[in-house]
């Protein structure tokens, strides 16, 4: 019972009963990050773009271009929280 309670208590914690009350799945719920660190997120559906250009993206300020609805995120950056 103890396994099933420390399992539970992990998927409340990823879904917004955490200090920062932001679910980590993103795309799930009213809060949750904003700027994922993933290629597929950031960059321009219509962008043409090689090895090293995804960095203008990667270090925008603006949210991320596409939701990767779904994608379990590793936890808040000290730069960009939301």
């Amino acid at each position: 019972m103890d396994l099933l309670n420390f399992a539970i208590s992990q998927v409340e914690y990823v879904l917004g009963n955490n200090p920062m009350e932001m679910n980590y799945l993103f795309g799930y719920g009213n809060k949750y990050p904003q700027y994922v660190h993933h290629r597929g997120a950031s960059i321009p559906v219509d962008a043409t773009t090689g090895c090293e250009d995804g960095f203008k993206w990667l270090n925008s300020t603006n949210p991320n271009q596409n939701l990767a609805i779904g994608a379990l995120v590793g936890g808040p950056s000290k730069m960009r929280l939301v």
